[in-house]
């Protein structure tokens, strides 16, 4: 009888652990955030607001390919540049997002904006919504179908 009742308990505890998910939070709290970033992605720029003001026809043929391995393309019709971006998660569950842009050979002032920490604000599967936390300028990034 004893050993039918540690096996019980054994087996139960092997069924609880392996159950067990991973999580990250999100910024608003929920069980786990989506991480739009799995699958090289072509985003745009969907909306950029600098000091209050709409900015965002400075960003209409701008493409920014997403990869997965932490890089990132962004191009227009004239010249192209790359960089890196990282997800940031602080103790009190608010989600940031880096992207450094290698700016060395870019004269275009506009893409030294996308170029910053972002807090973000709202986190979808195809959107983003981010708030600079250096200057007052929010852009919303928008994942092209395939």
């Amino acid at each position: 009888m004893k050993k039918f009742i540690l096996s019980v308990i054994v087996l139960s505890s092997m069924f609880f652990v392996s159950c067990k998910k991973d999580k990250t939070e999100n910024p608003q709290g929920n069980d786990s955030f989506i991480n739009p970033f799995t699958t090289t992605g072509n985003w745009k720029v969907a909306d950029f607001r600098n000091n209050g003001n709409d900015e965002t026809a400075n960003y209409l043929n701008v493409l920014l390919v997403i990869n997965p391995n932490n890089t990132l393309s962004v191009s227009n019709d004239v010249m192209a540049t790359n960089g890196t971006w990282n997800f940031e998660q602080a103790e009190d569950r608010t989600l940031f997002l880096q992207f450094d842009l290698n700016m060395d050979n870019v004269s275009i002032d506009a893409w030294r904006n996308i170029s910053d920490h972002w807090k973000v604000i709202k986190l979808e599967q195809n959107a983003l919504i981010l708030s600079s936390t250096s200057a007052d300028k929010e852009m919303t990034l928008q994942k092209e179908a395939r």
